[in-house]
């Protein structure tokens, strides 16, 4: 996905085993932010507290190895096992890909 201006696609919701998120590259002057909601049950769709955008580190660069951080957590192996979906706050970024491992 390559967006040039400013975007926020989201996933479909998963669930997956996952502790760590890795996104991959930014344009110059550009950044990625991402948020987890609920994928599930009565309450899909809401935000899990402490992994909306406004906890969410901003990546900026061109990598493979850096790993998706918000405030006070850098893992998220307490949503293991959770239906989930993730939303991409995307301005002047190509996103490739991402994972989780």
């Amino acid at each position: 996905m390559m967006l040039g201006g400013a975007a926020e696609p989201s996933t479909s919701p998963k669930s997956i085993p996952i502790t760590r998120c890795f996104p991959v590259k930014t344009r110059p002057g550009g950044f990625i932010r991402i948020a987890v909601r609920r994928g599930d049950g009565e309450r899909d769709g809401d935000w899990y507290e402490g992994l909306n955008f406004d906890e969410g580190v901003e990546f900026r660069g061109d990598s493979t190895g850096e790993v998706v951080n918000w405030k006070g957590k850098d893992s998220l192996d307490s949503l293991e096992g959770d239906a989930i979906r993730l939303h991409f706050w995307m301005q002047k970024a190509e996103l490739y890909s991402f994972w989780f491992e």
